[in-house]
């Protein structure tokens, strides 16, 4: 059996809509828009069946894997 591997980069936050860098201060969490994104890339990611998800600690980046996760039934491995 081959491997894939799929990269997702994290949903839409308010700090990308103003086309700013993050900081470590800035609100980190997904906007409406953000998590919209993920639960379309969730659908699309589910007919590979995943054996696991990895994310970052990052706050945007766990909500997009969660929501994921929820999508697919699968389990998350937070890893940094």
């Amino acid at each position: 059996m081959k491997t894939v591997l799929i990269f997702v980069r994290h949903g839409e936050t308010e700090v990308n809509t103003e086309k700013k860098l993050h900081k470590d201060n800035d609100p980190n969490e997904l906007n409406n828009v953000g998590k919209e994104q993920i639960q379309e890339a969730g659908e699309k990611i589910k007919s590979y069946k995943p054996d696991v998800i990895y994310s970052s600690k990052e706050k945007r980046a766990l909500q997009s894997a969660e929501i994921i996760c929820g999508v697919g039934q699968n389990d998350l491995r937070r890893k940094i």
